[in-house]
């Protein structure tokens, strides 16, 4: 057992609502032998609340030694055991945040990177000499009143390349092709390179072992409906994901349903959650033809569409902060020659979110939840269900590990006609809405269990 020490500064983000970015990795290599450790933290006010690191493989354990706060850098002191004969320690610089009002800039490291936060310039168009690693804070206007006329920040006595803190207020743009799709969502958002992401392919060929059921929809049919809108997937009543905090280049059609609904309605409970979850808000994921759109798959078939129903955890403020925090029930969709009448409502309605941060009020509309899943999810009326479950994460940014998922293996009906109504729909980019889905994630050994009713 070797002793590994990491020193990390996490950038406290003093702007747009005072966030702090809480979760990291770090890799350690010994040999052919590598490990992936996530660290996480959760602040109150300049107090480490909570602390949790997790490294993968599963039979590496590592535990937590110390964690402290210093001035306004926050910074952590690492420490934990690893089951590796030799362990290279390593460093992860990240940058430091400067007081209100002022930017960062830095000269590069030694090996002519910049850290965490920081985005390279270089006037000179050159690679600087300098790689000292050291910072210093100045005004914001001055740095970017010199990156507009493109002159070095630090003035002319400097050459070569800096590195420079970027805006507080600039959303990261991601979508789902080119230089910010999926592949790339882990350079943003370290949780996307985590170990329980989703979605996963689902494998039911062959299974032969169903768990006792008793997932209860309870009082879906006392759901009412909000508004429809043409948006980033966002979560009502939740403050970790805000408007504006990260913008979304590829769009869905999203359903939220009004946020003060009783506390029996809409309620799922039962089968493999541990506790009772209600109903948020439901949003699809399509594709650019009918042979593609779900994120899941099932024994990798992929299929048009596919719905996603959230649910948080009653009584816990923070779910999207807590392993658990949310259920969330997918429906596959398969193509069907006629229209199906319970999600037309919907559908007529598409054409009044065409484009992007559109919505449309819903509360007086025909739609229904229980009508759409009716044969294919359980209502205690004998129907005979399958579905399957596992624990998994947000198949879009931050991509955080808190979902507990239920996917049911009936399709529901839709037809090609009515599916054609949601690619009609526009982005940011005045693109069409396609193929806003993220491919199937490793399943790194979790387990999938099947239930029927």
């Amino acid at each position: 057992m070797k002793l590994a020490t990491l020193l990390l500064s996490l950038c406290a983000l003093q702007c747009a609502h005072g966030l702090v970015k809480d979760e990291f990795t770090a890799k350690l290599k010994s040999g052919k032998d590598q490990l992936t450790c996530s660290f996480k933290f959760k602040l109150d006010g300049s107090e480490v609340s909570s602390s949790k690191v997790q490294c993968n493989p599963k039979d590496k354990k590592a535990t937590f030694n110390n964690v402290h706060l210093k001035g306004n850098v926050v910074k952590y002191l690492i420490s934990f055991r690893v089951n590796l004969n030799k362990v290279k320690v390593v460093k992860v610089a990240i940058a430091s945040p400067c007081p209100m009002g002022f930017s960062q800039v830095c000269m590069p490291s030694k090996d002519n990177q910049c850290g965490y936060g920081l985005e390279e310039f270089c006037p000179s168009g050159e690679k600087s000499s300098k790689g000292t690693g050291e910072c210093t804070c100045l005004s914001t206007l001055i740095v970017e009143a010199a990156l507009k006329d493109y002159v070095n920040p630090l003035g002319s006595c400097e050459s070569g390349c800096v590195c420079v803190q970027q805006k507080c207020d600039q959303a990261y743009h991601w979508g789902y092709d080119g230089a910010h799709g999926p592949e790339h969502w882990g350079d943003e958002f370290p949780a996307c390179n985590g170990m329980k992401q989703s979605p996963i392919n689902i494998v039911s060929a062959g299974v032969d072992t169903f768990l006792p059921d008793d997932l209860s929809f309870g009082n879906y049919d006392q759901i009412r409906v909000a508004q429809l809108g043409n948006t980033g997937e966002h979560y009502p009543g939740a403050t970790r994901l805000v408007e504006g905090s990260i913008k979304n280049n590829g769009h869905t059609a999203q359903v939220d349903v009004i946020e003060t609904l009783a506390g029996d309605v809409g309620v799922l409970s039962g089968g493999p959650l541990g506790s009772d979850y209600q109903v948020l808000q439901l949003h699809f994921h399509w594709g650019s033809d009918d042979n593609q759109g779900s994120e899941h798959t099932l024994d990798g078939q992929s299929f048009p569409m596919e719905m996603h129903i959230v649910h948080k955890k009653v009584g816990e403020p923070n779910f999207l902060d807590v392993e658990g925090g949310l259920a969330v029930t997918g429906f596959f969709f398969e193509i069907d020659d006629s229209d199906n009448a319970a999600i037309e409502p919907l559908v007529e309605a598409l054409t009044h979110i065409m484009n992007p941060a559109d919505d449309f009020d819903m509360s007086n509309s025909d739609f229904k939840i229980t009508d759409l899943i009716a044969g294919v999810a359980p209502r205690g009326h004998g129907e005979q269900t399958l579905y399957s479950s596992y624990s998994g994460s947000l198949t879009t940014p931050g991509c955080m590990e808190i979902v507990n998922w239920i996917n049911f293996i009936k399709p529901i009906k839709i037809s090609s006609a009515q599916l054609a109504k949601f690619r009609m729909l526009k982005d940011g980019e005045d693109e069409d809405v396609v193929d806003n889905f993220r491919p199937t994630q490793p399943l790194n050994g979790r387990d999938v269990n099947f239930y029927q009713t």
